[in-house]
């Protein structure tokens, strides 16, 4: 599998990112991968799903591309049995870019846990392409 560079997206950026393309994902119940070509850049989104509390995270931390899938590795943090953290409900989410020239076009990707587990499955689109 070819490894695929890509830079994540933080704060202001990765909000307006999501609230214009990732508006579905974000408030799914269950984990979820999407992503979508913008000009020169791939985006790709992995969200967690609901969570009841604060202190869940993720973080995309590898893609790799095989000749029918992305793979989008994660890292995903829970809060401890003992940790105090707010009652919220969060929709924890990473938000990466990528050249689109190093992702074909409507690729399949497949989110996994870094032990190698299946996740969520999802698909990359051009931009303004509904799902």
């Amino acid at each position: 599998m070819d490894k695929i560079a890509f830079k994540p997206l933080k704060g202001q950026e990765a909000e307006e990112v999501v609230n214009k393309h990732f508006r579905v994902n974000l408030n799914l119940r269950r984990p979820s991968v999407a992503g979508v070509i913008e000009k020169e850049r791939a985006i790709i989104g992995a969200f967690l799903g609901e969570k009841p509390t604060a202190g869940y995270s993720i973080r995309i931390t590898e893609m790799r591309r095989s000749k029918d899938a992305v793979e989008v590795v994660i890292e995903k943090q829970e809060p401890g049995p003992e940790t105090i953290v707010a009652q919220v409900i969060t929709y924890p989410y990473s938000i990466v870019a990528a050249r689109a020239d190093e992702l074909p076009e409507k690729s399949r990707l497949v989110m996994v846990a870094r032990d190698g587990a299946r996740l969520a499955e999802g698909e990359l689109r051009p931009a303004g392409q509904k799902p």
